[in-house]
């Protein structure tokens, strides 16, 4: 499958959140924000911006900027909890998580996150936030609603990515360090499998339907797909 088949999936498959590539080095990491979340029933766009620390809420039709929200320094990553109405900032200069009410645009909570958190995702069915410390090699587990910490979960070095198929409880996270998406299981908070791709994923995107899981490579015109029922690298179809 080739790169811009994936490119098309982060549309047609990713629930409310678009990740995108970015910088390998940790140093660029620092300053580039990896996704973006929509509320396609409000017509909404929640970006961040590194240059003045906020949360810019976007009309989709117009590209306006109708709210803009100061969070943490450095914000680096955006999930939206449709059901529960908050958004999610995870800031990576102050090492918290900004929690902000969507029908408000009001901040309702900051929670302390781990060293140098780089990425999250969230399960709105089972009301759970899992957030990338590239720094400690975890995944950090918080209660969705009132950011409380839950657990903290080891995966392989240099966790990047991460996607949440919500259908079957199941996280994927992508480290680029050994080339391994890590799988965890969303009910016991363990890793119950580590899938050997190629090196130097850095990004993924689910298909809950199919239950498939989609890796994109740095500098590599190259995208695998994971079965999610058996964990194994399934051939091209």
């Amino acid at each position: 499958m080739k790169l811009r088949a994936l490119l098309g999936l982060l549309f047609l498959a990713s629930a409310g959140q678009i990740f995108a590539q970015a910088p390998k080095t940790l140093a660029h990491r620092g300053f580039v924000p990896l996704g973006m979340a929509i509320d396609r029933t409000k017509g909404l766009i929640y970006s961040v911006s590194q240059t003045s620390d906020t949360l810019l809420v976007r009309h989709t039709g117009s590209n306006a900027v109708l709210a803009t929200v100061p969070v943490g320094a450095h914000p680096v990553a955006v999930a939206l909890n449709k059901p529960a109405g908050l958004v999610y900032v995870a800031n990576q200069g102050s090492s918290n998580l900004t929690i902000i009410d969507e029908n408000t645009n009001a901040v309702t909570n900051t929670m302390p996150l781990g060293f140098f958190p780089l990425n999250l995702a969230v399960n709105s069915v089972t009301n759970r936030i899992y957030v990338v410390n590239e720094a400690s090699n975890e995944i950090e587990v918080l209660d969705a609603l009132s950011g409380a910490k839950l657990a903290a979960v080891k995966v392989d070095a240099k966790p990047m990515a991460i996607v949440v198929n919500a259908r079957t409880n199941r996280i994927y996270v992508a480290s680029s360090s050994g080339g391994i998406v890590s799988v965890i299981d969303g009910e016991s908070n363990e890793v119950i499998a580590s899938v050997a791709v190629s090196p130097d994923p850095i990004a993924l995107v689910v298909d809950r339907t199919r239950n498939f899981v989609y890796v994109g490579y740095y500098n590599r015109n190259e995208v695998s797909m994971i079965d999610g029922r058996s964990n194994t690298i399934s051939p091209a179809q």
